[in-house]
């Protein structure tokens, strides 16, 4: 090999290393931001490089500019070179790393894996995957709406059966008790649980199931044991969507959801995140005292502060001035500085392409499935595309996604559209029935009973 084969690594002060005058690159600020807030995070995982006969850095000139003048040392890998030998690592080192051939799949699941709470970090992640062709955010799986199977007389599911549908699973018991999420799930952390929960004393749920309705004033009791469990087996940066609504009683709205979202906080300490807001037809009944229900809020709980939004898998498109209105902000973005809070202003269309999609804000609009304050009715169904929205915005493909009030298999559904893998909860045999018949419909394949081998058969 050329040069004295010796290198050994030193930590020295960035304005000591000296430009190299043949560098052929230049980093745009918002890069350096994104540079210096991934160093930040991890600290330093990679040394630069100095040439000790001229004193040229060979590789690290981003490295160096994001550190010089702040007082602080870097580690530097010293080797002795001639300058034909410097020309010739300054020439290929970067280069040839970037002409090697990627294997996208991989590089697809890593740019999926990586998170951080840096948003111009994330932003630089972003564009990589699209200058990549790695993750097309407008290029989603399509959602179908399906048809729900109507329930049947013979009932061919018991109390207690776990079934494996493909990459899923569904089981038949009452999702307040922890012992059925751990055969649910066993081990497995939940990345995202999207569920419609009963309501209060409002709609007749299947009585053959031993579940009655919950009086309003014993609901929040009733619910204690459910976040437990749901809590125990959410990963850490994993989101809890509860989609209920009060009812109306005596002119005015029940209070009961409100105790619920008060002991969330106060009592069992989520962090109450957010509030979503669905709109969608209602039910076209007559009330003489109110408005048509129009919208149900879905509310987010985590754990955590890493919960994390996949956004450009929910993107919208935007229109040519949107389009002009995100280029002026881009002008005029000034990147945060640790000590001043902003830094001069960069424009950060240097380092990004105009995305085709806009951010969507927290009202959700979807016009099927039925829902509203309808009473006594046996099924309250979403959409498949309402968890599919949550799935896509906080999940990944191949992560874990539940619902323990699966109802007729909708978010089963929606899981297995987009690729996610479904862990339900019924307490009703006869609607893990419909799930089950809904889902083989869909795929053509059968569900089997885990304890025995069995398919699913109806006959």
């Amino acid at each position: 090999m050329g040069g004295n084969g010796q290198i050994r690594l030193e930590w020295l002060d960035p304005a000591d290393l000296r430009e190299n005058p043949s560098q052929w690159r230049t980093h745009p600020p918002a890069q350096l931001h994104a540079l210096e807030a991934a160093i930040r995070e991890v600290g330093w995982a990679g040394a630069l490089l100095l040439n000790e006969r001229t004193w040229h850095l060979v590789d690290g000139h981003g490295r160096k500019a994001i550190t010089e003048g702040k007082g602080e040392k870097v580690p530097v890998l010293i080797g002795s070179w001639s300058e034909e030998q410097e020309k010739l690592i300054l020439a290929t080192l970067d280069p040839l790393g970037s002409l090697a051939e990627a294997d996208t799949g991989k590089l697809d699941e890593l740019l999926r894996q990586v998170r951080t709470g840096d948003e111009t970090l994330m932003a630089l992640l972003e564009q990589l995957a699209e200058d990549n062709g790695v993750l097309d955010g407008l290029a989603q799986p399509e959602i179908v709406e399906d048809e729900v199977p109507e329930p049947q007389a013979v009932v061919v599911t018991k109390p207690g059966d776990l079934w494996i549908l493909g990459d899923h699973r569904l089981f038949c018991s009452d999702c307040r008790d922890p012992e059925a999420w751990e055969r649910l799930l066993g081990g497995e952390r939940v990345n995202v649980v999207m569920t419609s929960p009963p309501y209060a004393s409002q709609r007749k749920y299947d009585e053959s199931s031993g579940f009655k309705p919950i009086p309003p004033d014993e609901y929040v009791a009733w619910w204690e044991l459910l976040q437990a469990c749901v809590r125990k087996h959410l990963a850490d940066d994993g989101s809890f969507f509860v989609n209920i609504k009060p009812h109306m009683e005596d002119g005015q709205r029940s209070l009961y959801v409100s105790d619920l979202l008060s002991a969330m906080v106060r009592q069992w300490q989520w962090r109450f995140v957010d509030e979503l807001c669905w709109l969608h037809q209602g039910f076209p009944i007559s009330v003489d005292c109110r408005f048509k229900n129009r919208f149900e809020p879905i509310y987010q709980f985590c754990c955590e502060k890493t919960t994390s939004i996949r956004f450009k898998n929910v993107g919208l498109e935007t229109s040519e001035s949107q389009k002009r209105t995100a280029q002026r902000h881009k002008e005029g973005y000034r990147a945060p500085d640790r000590k001043s809070g902003f830094s001069d202003a960069v424009n950060h269309g240097t380092m990004m392409k105009d995305y085709a999609f806009t951010r969507p804000g927290n009202v959700i609009e979807l016009n099927n499935g039925q829902t509203g304050d309808a009473q006594n009715i046996q099924s309250a169904t979403f959409p498949v595309g309402l968890p599919s929205f949550f799935y896509r915005a906080f999940s990944d493909p191949g992560d874990i996604v539940a619902d323990p009030f699966m109802g007729s298999g909708t978010s089963l559904v929606a899981a297995e559209q987009l690729g996610r893998k479904s862990r339900g909860i019924e307490i009703s045999a006869g609607y893990t029935d419909v799930s089950i018949r809904r889902w083989q419909n869909l795929t053509g394949r059968q569900a089997i009973l885990e304890s025995t081998g069995q398919p699913f058969q109806t006959d």
